[in-house]
């Protein structure tokens, strides 16, 4: 018959079984489970910090991200308004320069128009006697053509 069916031998192996049972369970509870809880424990609260860290720094992400967007907004509305600013002091500065053009442009007119009319004036006063001249010369002429036919009639 097979040893480990020996009836006489149970209680023995028994024993030794509940001995080594209770050795191994109390080094286990006291020994392997401890270690094994703190390090369970010690990974759940990384873990948690770790969570906590990337929530708090996701909302650090949206806070500065609508800050970037009111700055990228402020900065475009500051910019809209040098360029209107800069429009305005380019059309005023066009406007200034037309009206000044303008008005050395009617100041040449004037000065021009003048030295024509003293122009007019000086060849109208060589013209005139020449006018007269002419003038004589052409009456003269007239009354000898009409005399002529007065006579030849």
């Amino acid at each position: 018959m097979l040893p480990q069916f020996d009836i006489s031998t149970f209680s023995s192996q028994f024993f030794w079984l509940m001995v080594s049972f209770s050795i191994v369970l109390l080094g286990v509870t006291f020994l392997v489970l401890p270690k094994y809880k703190k390090l369970l424990m010690s990974r759940l609260t990384k873990i948690k910090n770790e969570v906590d860290a990337a929530v708090y720094l996701q909302q650090e992400l949206i806070t500065l991200k609508k800050e970037r967007l009111k700055q990228i907004q402020k900065t475009q509305e500051l910019a809209k308004q040098e360029i209107e600013d800069a429009y305005h002091a380019i059309h005023k500065h066009q406007v200034d320069t037309i009206k000044k053009i303008r008005k050395d442009y009617e100041l040449m007119v004037r000065k021009v128009e003048q030295s024509i009319e003293h122009q007019k004036q000086s060849i109208l006063e060589h013209v005139q006697p020449f006018i007269q001249q002419n003038k004589d010369e052409i009456l003269d002429k007239i009354k000898s053509l009409k005399d002529v036919k007065n006579a030849a009639s």
